[in-house]
């Protein structure tokens, strides 16, 4: 009977140990300062380098529904396969598929002309939530299918230029992300950990 229980505990030690270590952060979203939403940022990590995250937000505005979801996979370090997707009332207004190939990444999706970009990337906009950008100067959208800017602005503190002219800032404690903040159609946008 110990011999079992023993066995038993192994197995569920090995098995939890295969799934990775998941972590979830909730972020609530502040539209001119009423709550319209939530943002739920996922990660799950096998090792430090071996990792995906799934981002969903969902928003809603008197008749609009708008749920956008990005993912992103990670291996060894460099991205593996990410993308983009969002929705209106349920109908797909925009999607972006990147996927790894040879040296670089292969890029196609409803807004973007399917093209090439040379070169390996460790890190992206989906990564801001669970990890701050120390020492990044450029990271991928999975939206845009384009690398953009980021700058350090302050101690713990990273604003991400977007090539529209739109700035988002990442406020960070700890290393997770606790506040977004940006300004959309003349509305102040804020996302805050609960």
């Amino acid at each position: 009977m110990k011999r079992t229980i023993a066995a038993l505990i192994l197995l569920v030690y090995f098995l939890l140990s295969l799934s990775g270590e998941a972590a979830t952060l909730c972020y609530k979203i502040m539209v001119d300062g009423e709550e319209h939403g939530r943002l739920t940022a996922i990660c799950n990590r096998q090792s430090n380098e071996d990792y995906s995250l799934k981002l969903n937000t969902r928003l809603q505005f008197f008749l609009l529904n708008i749920e956008s979801d990005i993912y992103v996979e990670f291996r060894n370090g460099m991205l593996l396969r990410a993308g983009f997707n969002k929705t209106i009332n349920g109908v797909e207004t925009e999607n972006t598929e990147i996927v790894k190939h040879g040296n670089g990444l292969h890029l196609s999706g409803s807004d973007i002309d399917t093209r090439f970009i040379s070169g390996n990337v460790a890190f992206s906009v989906g990564c801001l939530y669970h990890s701050e950008p120390k020492s990044k100067d450029t990271i991928l959208s999975e939206r845009l299918g384009e690398k953009v800017l980021v700058t350090r602005i302050a101690d713990s503190k990273y604003m991400l230029h977007l090539p529209d002219g739109q700035t988002n800032t990442y406020t960070y404690k700890n290393g997770i992300c606790t506040s977004m903040q940006t300004r959309n159609r003349g509305k102040s946008v804020v996302f805050i950990l609960i």
